[in-house]
C-alpha cells in the first residue's frame, strides 16, 4: 500500500538527522504543510506521512477498519527507509502510534504532541 509521503529539502546549510512528522486521527500530511517548509528553511530535510487511510495515502478498508498495529507498522516501514534515522514529532493518535513504535526500536529524537498515552485513551474517558 502505498502511503503520502511529503518531502521538503533543506534550504542552504543542511543538519544531519531528518525529521518526521506524524498526524493525529482525522488528520493527514497536510496538516503538516507549514512546519515542512519551516523547518526545511531552517536546514532540516522535512518529511510527514499520512496514515492508510489518511490524507492521499492508499486505503483497502474504511478508516475505522484500521488498527494500531497497522498504523505502526506503516510508521515502521517509513523510518527503515529514511537514512539516518529522523527525528518524529507526533500529534495525538500520532504519539499514541509513536510511543508503540518505541517499545522495540530506538530514535534520535521523539516528540509528543498533546498525545494518547501509551495505555490508550479509554482511562482517560472513564475518568
Amino acid at each position: 500500500m502505498q502511503l503520502e509521503h511529503i518531502i521538503r529539502t533543506p534550504v542552504g546549510t543542511s543538519k544531519s538527522t531528518p525529521i518526521l512528522m506524524l498526524h493525529g486521527a482525522w488528520h493527514g500530511a497536510w496538516c503538516y504543510d507549514h512546519w515542512l517548509d519551516d523547518f526545511a528553511a531552517h536546514g532540516y530535510e522535512a518529511h510527514a506521512i499520512s496514515l492508510p487511510g489518511h490524507g492521499k495515502s492508499e486505503s483497502d478498508r474504511p478508516v475505522n477498519a484500521y488498527r494500531i498495529r497497522d498504523y505502526v507498522e506503516a510508521l515502521r516501514e517509513t523510518i527503515a527507509a529514511m537514512t539516518p534515522a529522523p527525528i518524529v514529532i507526533a500529534h495525538s493518535m500520532g504519539g499514541y502510534v509513536l510511543q508503540s513504535y518505541l517499545r522495540d526500536h530506538m530514535l534520535p529524537g521523539a516528540v509528543l504532541l498533546a498525545s494518547l498515552p501509551v495505555r490508550g485513551a479509554l482511562p482517560y474517558y472513564l475518568r
